[in-house]
């Protein structure tokens, strides 16, 4: 889910989907998720903290219009609280932003600095393959739907958002764009 519109987050290490589909495949065997749709709440309780990670719920009054906020530096994850709550009720939306987040733990370790220049060198303009927010976003498909259980079969949107508890609108561009790859067919 690499969008192809103009950049929404800080500049980061260049990625392909390729890539981030292997960084999300091997996210799932290092946290142990098992194939179908993984529970999202069981990996940020239980997995996240097994391979050090933190995750702090956070009030609404605090965290504001953020719904969740990753410290790859720290190692630690910042939820608002009505998106925990959302999560325990398995909320399509909810289980999308927790495993972007996850994606930007996985992927965007900063160098140990925030001097000025990696601060300017961030917000240069950039495409979507240098992206934090595009790449987490297809972190988050990969590691929802992953490719390997859809390849080989005929796919819908409807068969995706049903089967592994995502939005129509994330399913429907999943869809598309592993079918625009030669990856399944629709």
């Amino acid at each position: 889910m690499i969008h192809t519109s103009r950049s929404r987050g800080i500049r980061v290490e260049r990625r392909t989907r390729a890539q981030v589909r292997a960084q999300a495949e091997f996210a799932r065997e290092i946290l142990m998720v098992p194939a179908g749709p993984p529970d999202m709440a069981h990996v940020l309780e239980i997995r996240l903290p097994s391979v050090g990670v933190q995750y702090h719920f956070e009030p609404t009054y605090v965290m504001g219009a953020v719904e969740a906020l990753a410290l790859p530096e720290d190692g630690a994850v910042y939820i608002r609280e009505d998106v925990y709550e959302a999560l325990l009720k398995k909320d399509p939306v909810a289980r999308f932003t927790v495993a972007h987040e996850i994606g930007h733990l996985w992927m965007h370790e900063r160098p140990g600095t925030t001097s000025a220049l990696y601060q300017v060198e961030a917000m240069r303009p950039h495409g979507p393959l240098e992206d934090a927010e595009c790449q987490a976003d297809s972190f988050a498909a990969e590691f929802l739907m992953p490719l390997g259980e859809m390849q080989g079969v005929h796919i819908t949107a409807a068969d995706v958002m049903a089967h592994y508890n995502v939005t129509f609108s994330a399913a429907l561009r999943r869809v598309r764009e592993l079918s625009a790859e030669g990856l399944v067919r629709r």
